[in-house]
C-alpha cells in the first residue's frame, strides 16, 4: 500500500510558494485523498476506459453491469475469460470490449505492470498505460492523481482545471498545455494539492 502523502506540509509549501493558492488553503480543510490499494487499479483504469464521451449515469451502469458479471474488483483474467458476447451483454459497446480485452492481455503478459506501480515514476507508469487504447492522457492523469496520489501531477487535459486556472490567474483565455506548466511551476513539488484546491 502506497502511504498517505503529508498534505498538510505540502499546504504550508503552497502557502509559501504559491500565495494565489492561499485564499482557497484557508477556505477548505486540509486534504484527505488517500492512494487506493493495488487490487482496485484495474477497476480504476477500466472506469476511465468505459466512462469515455458517455453521461455519468450511463457509464455507472454499464460498470455496475460489469461488476455484477466479472465481479468486484475487476481483474484482468476475468475480462479476459469473458467473451466478447458477454462483454457487449452488459452494455458495451464492441469498440470499447475491445479496449477492455486489449488491456487486460497487457496487465496479464507483464506489458502493463500494475503490481509495480508503486515502486516506478509517474513518466514510466505514463509510458506503459499510453499505449493501450482507450487510455488517454487525461485518464492517466487523472489515475496517478487520484488513485496514486502522486504530489506532483498538472492534468493539461482537464478542462475543468483549465478553466479554474484561467480565473485563479486572470488570464484572457484557457492556457494550452506548455503555459500550464509555466504557471503551476512554483507549485512544485505539490502541484496535485495546488490542483486539488482549485
Amino acid at each position: 500500500m502506497l502511504k498517505t502523502p503529508d498534505w498538510a506540509a505540502g499546504a504550508e509549501y503552497l502557502r509559501e510558494h504559491a500565495s494565489e493558492l492561499i485564499p482557497l488553503i484557508d477556505r477548505f480543510p486540509v486534504c484527505e485523498l488517500k492512494p487506493e490499494p493495488q487490487e482496485k487499479y484495474f477497476g480504476t483504469l477500466v472506469t476511465g476506459i468505459v466512462s469515455q464521451q458517455l453521461p455519468p449515469d450511463v457509464s455507472l451502469q454499464l460498470l455496475k453491469n460489469l461488476g455484477k458479471f466479472l465481479g468486484n474488483p475487476l481483474q484482468p483474467q476475468a475480462v479476459l475469460d469473458a467473451s466478447m458476447e458477454d462483454l457487449c451483454e452488459q452494455g458495451l459497446v464492441k469498440q470499447k470490449a475491445e479496449y477492455l480485452k486489449s488491456f487486460a492481455e497487457a496487465v496479464v503478459a507483464g506489458k502493463v505492470t500494475i503490481e509495480n506501480f508503486s515502486e516506478m515514476t509517474d513518466t514510466e507508469i505514463t509510458k506503459q498505460l499510453v499505449q493501450i487504447r482507450g487510455l488517454g492522457q487525461w485518464t492517466i492523469e487523472m489515475f496517478l492523481l487520484l488513485a496514486l496520489c502522486r504530489t506532483d501531477v498538472v492534468p493539461s487535459a482537464d478542462f475543468i482545471f483549465k478553466k479554474e486556472l484561467k480565473e485563479l490567474k486572470g488570464l484572457n483565455d484557457i492556457p494550452k498545455r506548455g503555459q500550464i506548466m509555466i504557471l503551476t511551476e512554483t507549485w512544485r513539488p505539490w502541484s496535485s494539492l495546488g490542483v486539488w484546491y482549485l
